[in-house]
């Protein structure tokens, strides 16, 4: 499917926009129901939704967008939009390479890379440009710059933000692999971490929809299955090697997590 080059403002019925040294920061209405086939930017562009919303189709699939959504769109980012049943005004920041160059590398990342993320402080942030852009005055080209700064700003901690959780969600993992039998608490985890258990309780949450505990136990029944399959060990050992009280636990957990007890399971393996 061909794209083309499409103007920020197409379709729009209320725009405004503001140059400031090499940038381009736009407040801009799109009607109901208009739809903007696949295209792309001629520059990165940051985009917040102020108020409505839109529907996008981008790299890695279609995503509603409503209110506070800010859409990360690198220069040459093929998307297309279809906006909803209200008015969706967005207020853009676009940039070149060249007006970036200078800034913090974690600042230019923001425009180096699709994404999409809500965030109530660059919405209010972006409320705060679009006021700025629909009441000129003599100090208007400075505020614009200043919250644009600081709204790019924002987004970049927001993205170092989410490596640093990623990096610690990844060390909690590789603490209960490494680990799966010993009988490890979550205090014990987070101080190899080094976060709060707490917040590696959230994190871990959030990023596999299960528990630490969860997950060791789950482990746990893999490695057993594992074995059972392969070798001929007494189902009592593995019971104590992989961290159970007894054999009668590990019969409850694995039937809970199979429908089959240790037993059957490898009964069933070997036939």
């Amino acid at each position: 499917m061909s794209t083309s080059a499409v103007p920020l403002t197409t379709g729009a019925s209320d725009s405004a926009q503001i140059d400031v040294e090499g940038w381009a920061v736009s407040a801009i209405t799109f009607p109901p129901g208009l739809v903007l086939p696949l295209h792309e930017h001629p520059h990165a562009t940051v985009a917040v939704i102020v108020r409505g919303g839109f529907a996008g189709d981008y790299h890695a699939g279609s995503h509603e967008c409503d209110e506070a959504t800010a859409v990360c769109e690198p220069e040459g980012s093929a998307h297309a939009n279809r906006f909803g049943s209200r008015p969706t005004r967005v207020v853009t920041i676009s940039a070149t390479s060249e007006s970036t160059r200078d800034l913090p590398r974690a600042v230019r990342g923001v425009f180096g890379r699709p994404s999409l993320r809500r965030s109530a402080g660059t919405h209010a942030l972006a409320g705060r440009l679009d006021f700025e852009l629909r009441h000129h005055d003599a100090m208007t080209a400075l505020a614009v710059e200043g919250l644009a700064l600081e709204a790019l700003a924002g987004l970049a901690r927001d993205q170092v933000d989410e490596r640093v959780q990623r990096d610690h969600v990844a060390a909690a993992l590789a603490v209960l692999h490494d680990r799966f039998a010993d009988p490890l608490s979550m205090s014990e985890i987070a101080a190899v971490v080094g976060v709060h258990p707490v917040h590696l309780t959230r994190l871990f949450r959030q990023s596999l929809h299960t528990t630490p505990g969860a997950y060791q136990r789950r482990l746990r029944v893999e490695w057993v299955a594992r074995q059972l399959r392969d070798t001929s060990v007494p189902i009592a050992v593995l019971a104590d090697q992989a961290g159970f009280t007894d054999q009668s636990h590990l019969g409850r957990v694995f039937r809970a997590m199979t429908g089959t007890t240790p037993a059957a399971y490898r009964r069933l393996q070997r036939r």
